[in-house]
């Protein structure tokens, strides 16, 4: 009976403990390498680097800031979306506490390639 009491106490205790998931958040801005000017409207997504599976997806603001919340820690591709092309890619590791990391474009090259890739009509 004492055991059993013992281990309903336990349980009980247990029970009352919350569940620890730890969730950081990655967060930057993405600028111009020459000029460090804000880029705004560039897409951002990140996809597990061992499963491939996109976790999230975010897009840069008017002062070129973005920011992933409740990202799981790990290891991440960030791949970087101008204008519907693929520009940049990094691997990046994500740990309990969160991840600051800024991006800088080449714009005037990015712009010409968009050029280049773009069916004309």
């Amino acid at each position: 009976m004492r055991r059993t009491y013992l281990l309903f106490s336990l349980l009980l205790v247990l029970s009352m403990v919350p569940a620890t998931t730890y969730a950081a958040h990655i967060q930057g801005a993405v600028r111009d390498a020459r000029t460090r000017e804000p880029m705004e409207g560039v897409t951002l997504t990140i996809a597990n680097v061992y499963t491939g599976e996109v976790s999230n997806r975010t897009v840069s603001d008017e002062k070129g800031e973005y920011v992933f919340r409740e990202i799981p820690p790990g290891k991440y591709r960030m791949i970087i979306i101008v204008k519907d092309f693929i520009v940049h890619e990094r691997v990046i590791q994500v740990g309990e506490g969160g991840l600051a990391t800024d991006v800088y474009l080449w714009k005037e090259k990015i712009e010409k390639y968009v050029q280049r890739k773009r069916p004309s009509i």
